[in-house]
């Protein structure tokens, strides 16, 4: 049997109690079965036991919420069917969903329909959202239910999330069977757009994926809240210093307004028409960008750029161009601030999302267009070192050390993919190069000048072009820099115009200079040009819109799906089990080490991983991390092999 399902809970992960509703619709016979714990229907757990029993499942979301939730309530739930997660086809075949959204936003506007696909929606991967694409509605419920609690005058959440969902009622058991119907449409069109094309690789290994992330979510990551606090401390007090310091610089400001009373008041001193001036002394702010302009262009700054409403320009790379050391003491002011941000102050700060030492960050296991994951509340945490500058990051160690094992005790190991960019770059410019990149790479000697950067260095000569800026200039141009920027990153100054035409001979230069980089961006730009993507490296499509940012497409997407396999790999060996299967049957199907108790994923970013192992555990995982991303490399036929390195420690700091 091969179904579609949904379930209706009492609440979410980990604090639900109740399964109210199962529906299983039969893939063949296109028949519904509905099940709950009420008269007249048939018991949730017999639905539970026919799911457990099928060929195929295919359901909205049900490698994050619905199976987890079927394994809380009927523990003894372990399908033995193959799962297909409708949102990881979703995200995956229509990852460039919010472009297409906007056109039909529009189209529906137009036609005087707007309410057909509301602007709500644009960019989302809910069956809500689907069932509008699709025209199947998915119903309104939860919408109907909330204001019905309003109504009756709950307002606090918790119990409005009671009154909706903590007791069954027909009008659920109704909202799950469309949304299973919603679901066996979504189904079949996401299948129809599989067989246009779509490699088979690629829908294996992003569900892999969704399995171990779903496991590391639900893990989450540890979080020295007592550290973190001392940390704020010190932001705090830094911060101020630095403000105190803001102040003697730019001394406030007596602002004059002239107004006319319109009545006597004898207090203020006020007489019905007569002109009175308003003195007020205003202190500088450094959170309004537009004093900040005016008191550096009463220092002599000349801005280039200026936003949309007028005011100029004023960010790090801004400040970062700047002599005046006011504008190094605003740049180190802004660093403090985004740190207290993220820490504390933001809407998605560590400790607010912390609980028992424990957070548990979302990832979108294909938040991009190029397959990369997308992060919420743990995202960009500074290094010790920016990786792209060389440069030390004000408190990035703090940062980073505030992350360690969930388990007291247990050792951090961290791995990451070694010159990951340089030998994705390789790969491809192998089959036009005969291996030269990769050999530079390898074997290239920055003293001897014969590493890539040193070439493009040489490319660059007629501008005088140190090995570092050309490193800059080099990924600036991969990364789908326009040509006024690469100018700029060379020292052209003056018109946008001029900088341009620097920008542009540069870029020949380098095309010329490195070889088969030109053979490969044409190649690229023509495919792309006749079909409209190119093919990632597992055989998913991905859509070019620009073609200025084609190799940055092609080499973030292979540099991100080469670790996705490297993950799978690294999770099967150390489990003798795939991610899918330990997520279905639990930690006592493992034969080797059991995730969770013997090792467990708290982060992946980009091109590394951070997990919470046992001592007894540190060098077994140690060795399979690394032997993991070489092996990876070998899957996709890299022509030049890929290399991890593994650090151990007490915390994030440590191991990065």
């Amino acid at each position: 049997m091969k179904f579609d399902f949904d379930c209706e809970t009492d609440g979410l992960l980990p604090d639900l109690t109740v399964i109210h509703s199962l529906v299983l619709r039969d893939m063949d016979k296109g028949t519904l079965h509905s099940f709950a714990d009420q008269p007249n229907y048939p018991k949730v757990d017999e639905g539970v036991r026919e799911l457990m029993d099928a060929d195929l499942g295919c359901g909205h979301n049900v490698i994050k919420f619905d199976i987890p939730a079927l394994q809380k309530v009927y523990p003894w739930f372990k399908p033995r069917c193959e799962i297909v997660d409708t949102l990881v086809l979703s995200r995956l075949i229509k990852a460039d969903i919010k472009e297409d959204d906007y056109a039909f936003h529009k189209k529906m506007q137009r036609r005087g329909t707007p309410q057909l696909f509301p602007a709500s929606q644009i960019g989302k991967h809910s069956l809500e959202s689907w069932g509008y694409r699709l025209g199947e509605w998915k119903g309104d419920y939860s919408d109907v239910k909330k204001a019905e609690a309003k109504a009756l005058g709950i307002k606090d959440k918790a119990a409005i999330m009671k009154f909706v969902w903590g007791t069954w009622n027909k009008e659920m058991q109704d909202y799950c069977e469309q949304d299973v119907i919603v679901t066996a449409k979504l189904r079949e069109f996401l299948y129809s757009k599989l067989a246009d094309g779509w490699g088979q690789d690629c829908v294996e290994l992003e569900h892999e994926v969704a399995w171990a992330i779903a496991r590391q979510e639900r893990y989450g990551v540890g979080f020295n809240e007592e550290l973190a606090a001392k940390f704020y401390a010190t932001l705090v007090g830094h911060q101020q210093r630095l403000y105190d310091e803001l102040q003697k610089s730019f001394p406030p400001k007596t602002v004059e307004t002239v107004f006319v009373p319109k009545a006597n008041n004898k207090k203020l001193g006020y007489v019905k028409g007569q002109p009175f001036v308003k003195r007020q002394v205003v202190p500088f702010n450094p959170g309004s960008r537009q004093q900040v302009a005016e008191r550096l262009e009463g220092l002599g700054w000349r801005p280039e750029a200026y936003g949309k409403d007028g005011i100029p320009t004023v960010d790090d790379e801004v400040l970062s161009t700047l002599k005046y050391p006011e504008a190094a003491t605003l740049k180190e002011y802004y660093v403090i601030e985004k740190r207290l941000g993220a820490l504390a102050n933001g809407k998605q700060a560590w400790l607010k999302n912390c609980a028992n030492g424990r957070i548990h960050p979302e990832v979108i296991t294909n938040g991009a267009v190029t397959g990369r994951m997308t992060h919420r509340v743990v995202v960009n945490v500074p290094g010790e070192v920016d990786k792209k500058t060389g440069e030390k990051q004000l408190y990035g160690g703090e940062c980073r050390e505030l992350f360690c094992p969930v388990v007291r005790g247990n050792t951090q190991v961290g791995c990451d993919a070694d010159s990951l960019e340089g030998r994705v770059m390789a790969h491809y410019m192998g089959f036009y190069d005969g291996g030269a990149y990769a050999t530079s790479l390898l074997y290239g000697n920055k003293a001897e000048g014969t590493d890539n950067h040193s070439r493009t260095a040489k490319a660059l000569a007629k501008w005088h072009c140190h090995r570092e800026t050309a490193k800059t200039f080099f990924y600036a141009l991969v990364y789908g820099a326009f040509d006024a920027k690469l100018g700029e990153i060379l020292g052209a100054t003056g018109s946008k115009k001029a900088k341009e035409a620097v920008g542009k001979q540069a870029r020949e230069a380098v095309m010329k200079g490195i070889p088969g980089l030109d053979k490969l961006v044409n190649a690229l730009t023509d495919k792309a040009k006749r079909q409209g993507f190119i093919t990632g490296i597992d055989g998913r499509k991905l859509r070019i819109r620009s073609t200025h940012a084609i190799l940055n497409t092609l080499f973030q997407s292979a540099g991100a799906i080469v670790m996705k396999r490297a993950l799978v790999i690294l999770d099967t060996e150390l489990s003798g089990v795939k991610p899918s299967v330990i997520g279905r049957l639990g930690p006592e199907a493992a034969t080797k080490l059991r995730p969770g108790t013997d090792y467990e994923f708290m982060l992946n970013y980009h091109d590394e991983w951070q997990l919470d192992v046992p001592d007894r555990n540190v060098e077994t995982v140690k060795v399979a991390a690394t032997e993991a991303i070489r092996l990876a490399g070998e899957y996709y036929k890299f022509r030049c092999p890929l290399k991890g390195n593994a650090d151990v420690g007490k915390n994030w700091r440590d191991t990065h």
